[in-house]
This record gives C-alpha cells, structure tokens and sequence, in this order.
C-alpha cells in the first residue's frame, strides 16, 4: 500500500514537473530556427528595473519576475511563424489558461497564463501576423492583483 501511494505522489509531481516545463520547450524548439532572435533577462535585472519604476503595480510585478524571454520570429518563414502561433494557443491544453486574446491592426495577439489558487507562474504572449511573430514568456511568482491594475491601467 505505501509503495502504491509513493508511486501515485512520484507520478503526480513528474507530471506536473513536465507541464511546467511546456511553454520553455516551445520556445526552444523555435529559437534555433534560422533567422530568430532570441532574448533572455534574469529576474536580478528584472527586479532592477522594477526599483526604478514610479508605478507601484508596475515595480511590484518586475520585482515578482524571475525571468523574461522574448523569441523574434519575423525573418523566419511564415510557416514556422505560423507554426509557434499554433503551439503557444496549444497551451491550453497543458494547463495554461487563456488571459487575454485580443486583434490590433492586423495582428492577433494571445496571452496564456499558468497559475496556482495564488500566483501567476507563468504568462506567454504571442503577438502574430503574416509578417511578423513575437513571443514573450515571463516566469516568477506574480500576483493577478498587480498584473490586473497594469492591464486596468493600459485600458485607460
């Protein structure tokens, strides 16, 4: 019985480890493709960055980053821009949830996030279009409050 009920807890947390891992695999997967550009900040220059912003939301959620990547896309291929597009919005079916899906000119623009009962774990955006793809994917520990008064904020 107690071997059964370790086993069930190892599979639990293995399963969990790797849907953690998803959105990071789709972004390593695409930025050896050739032509993108490929982005990385620690969470040391985030929380910089967030010492030095006058709003509080702003400088809270900075202060909550761990990192920040951000995966260019526009020279590459339309099929492969097209094809990162798909994987991120695939997402959704690895326990991200759709934040946000929105149009802006001729792009379309998706945020996932990937949350527990408290914090925000993981947000990826994906802003598309026939001649360009960017994709951001932040990871730290952030609270929906902080993250909801910046979205109120750029609304106004």
């Amino acid at each position: 019985m107690m071997k059964k009920m370790l086993l069930m807890l190892l599979v639990v947390f293995a399963t969990q480890f790797a849907c953690a891992q998803q959105a990071q695999k789709v972004f390593d997967a695409f930025r050896s493709e050739k032509k993108a550009e490929y982005t990385s900040v620690p969470g040391v220059l985030m929380s910089l960055a967030g010492s030095k912003v006058k709003d509080n939301n702003v400088a809270a959620v900075l202060k909550e980053v761990k990192s920040a990547r951000v995966l260019r896309l526009g020279n590459c291929k339309k099929r492969t821009r097209k094809k990162f597009a798909e994987q991120v919005a695939a997402l959704s079916k690895e326990g991200y949830e759709e934040y946000a899906r929105t149009k802006q000119g001729d792009s379309d623009v998706l945020v996932m996030i990937k949350k527990d009962d408290e914090l925000i774990h993981e947000i990826i955006t994906c802003v598309y279009s026939d001649n360009n793809c960017v994709g951001v994917l932040v990871k730290g520990d952030i609270n929906p409050e902080d993250l909801g008064a910046i979205v109120d904020m750029m609304g106004d």
